[in-house]
């Protein structure tokens, strides 16, 4: 279709509907809908469902950005066959239900997600990312420390190559404060 006229985003954006949060799953498979979305849902703070930005081939996705009104995520966050270098954008999510990192050839940064709480009954796959090297920030370190979710790390830059190079790379867990009794 024509430009604007792509997607029900694209055509609300057109004519200047505005929405509150969309329910259920988001998917956001083109540049276009990325940016959209923060035209068509501008208050927009929380995803009940999961968001899914991109595609398993290859899209013309780059820049994150417009999504940083977001702060929850309830379901899962995935990130498919993007073109995008960072995760800068989604530096103001404070929750997300699990994490999808699959097939983005020139990531190199998720520091965006820091101090995202990745909700420990969910599940991490970083897979396939060629230049991504760091993946061992405090989100993903505690994920990994303290989920019983899956998690499927492989085929990454060296640094981020396996679960072991990211657990390599995190910082020892705190021990306890106080008196710790064994019975």
């Amino acid at each position: 279709n024509a430009p604007g006229c792509q997607d029900l985003l694209a055509v609300y954006a057109a004519c200047g509907i505005i929405l509150e949060c969309p329910q259920g799953d988001v998917v956001l498979m083109s540049q276009q809908a990325v940016t959209d979305f923060v035209a068509m849902y501008p208050n927009c703070t929380q995803i009940e469902g999961n968001l899914l930005i991109g595609a398993e081939e290859q899209t013309d996705i780059t820049d994150l950005s417009s999504l940083g009104n977001l702060e929850i995520i309830s379901g899962g966050l995935g990130i498919l066959g993007t073109q995008v270098t960072s995760l800068n954008g989604l530096s103001s999510l404070t929750s997300i239900g699990s994490l999808v990192l699959v097939n983005n050839p020139l990531l190199t940064d998720v520091a965006a997600l820091e101090n995202t709480v990745i909700n420990l009954e969910g599940n991490l796959y970083i897979e396939n990312n060629s230049s991504l090297s760091v993946c061992g920030i405090s989100s993903i370190c505690t994920f990994m420390q303290q989920s019983q979710g899956n998690v499927n790390i492989y085929s990454n830059a060296p640094g981020c190559e396996d679960g072991n190079a990211v657990m390599a790379s995190c910082p020892v867990p705190d021990c306890p404060k106080g008196n710790i009794e064994f019975g």
